[in-house]
């Protein structure tokens, strides 16, 4: 069929919507795209949306990284690089459902940080960029808690008392507005009830992904975050590299990549889910060491 599966009709989507919140999980990233797109659209305009979402990712992640802004080519060359062989593309990464799970979220993550350094547009488009912040945050829950945690690594280093009133005050009134859309939908991403029966089976051992031992499976997902820890201690040890470090902390990008990397690999050892898992840890630990 060359318009989607034809499995499902439009009225059909709102219960199928509910259901996957209820039993899977609550990602846009399925609910909004995947499901609606593989239904309806015509094969070849999700290739193309696909293929979009890739491109946006790696020129984002270039932009966010510094190095698309210091006009360095090869640098540009090496971060697109690594996306196309150090990311697990190995596992399934060619499926539609994985594509709109991690590439498109990570063109929406890096999509939104790019907005925020636009506040004049937000303020002229407050519906618009609140939606996209709503949608952004509800793509999937492990980006978004990252996200969070990132943000709120980056704050510490403002106050030496971290508030709910500090961070209110710290924020602009359009970062504000992002943050309350973008909480929301993550909000809707982690209370599915879904997510919370498939994280318990896993725990409970009913429902096993991996077979290794957790080293493994740990070394084989996160290679980039090993390389970003290897490069933060072999700097910390010579004192023309503490001064480096020292300018780098300074760099709150830099803080939020590390922080949300390090939270992101949570997710790791949570699911027990070789690939896939270490996604969002091995997208902020280029970013990082990309600063």
């Amino acid at each position: 069929n060359s318009v989607g599966h034809g499995r499902n009709t439009l009225w059909e989507l709102p219960l199928l919507a509910a259901k996957h919140w209820v039993m899977n999980n609550g990602r846009a990233a399925n609910i909004i795209f995947t499901i609606p797109m593989l239904s309806l659209l015509p094969k070849w305009l999700n290739a193309a949306v696909c293929g979009f979402l890739f491109f946006a990712m790696m020129m984002l992640a270039c932009r966010f990284t510094g190095v698309l802004a210091r006009g360095k080519l090869t640098a540009c060359v090496a971060v697109m690089a690594v996306f196309a062989l150090a990311f697990p593309w190995w596992n399934e990464g060619f499926q539609f459902c994985v594509a709109m799970n991690y590439v498109a979220t990570s063109a929406f993550i890096l999509g939104l940080a790019a907005l925020r350094r636009l506040p004049a547009f937000v303020c002229r488009h407050r519906c618009l960029c609140a939606l996209f912040a709503f949608v952004t945050g509800m793509m999937h829950e492990s980006a978004s808690i990252a996200a969070i945690a990132g943000t709120v690594g980056c704050l510490c280093l403002s106050y030496k008392t971290l508030t709910l009133r500090n961070i209110y005050k710290s924020l602009s009134p359009a970062d504000r507005f992002l943050a309350k859309a973008f909480a929301v939908g993550a909000a809707i991403a982690v209370f599915s009830p879904g997510i919370w029966m498939r994280f318990f089976k896993v725990q409970a051992g009913l429902r096993q992904f991996y077979d290794g031992s957790m080293l493994s499976l740990v070394l084989s997902t996160l290679p980039l975050l090993f390389v970003l820890l290897a490069v933060v201690l072999f700097m910390a040890v010579s004192r023309r590299g503490r001064a480096r470090l020292r300018r780098l902390f300074d760099d709150r990008t830099f803080v939020f990549c590390c922080v949300a990397a390090l939270v992101a690999s949570v997710f790791v050892f949570a699911s027990r889910l070789e690939g896939n898992s270490g996604w969002f840890a091995e997208l902020f630990s280029l970013c990082a060491l990309g600063r």
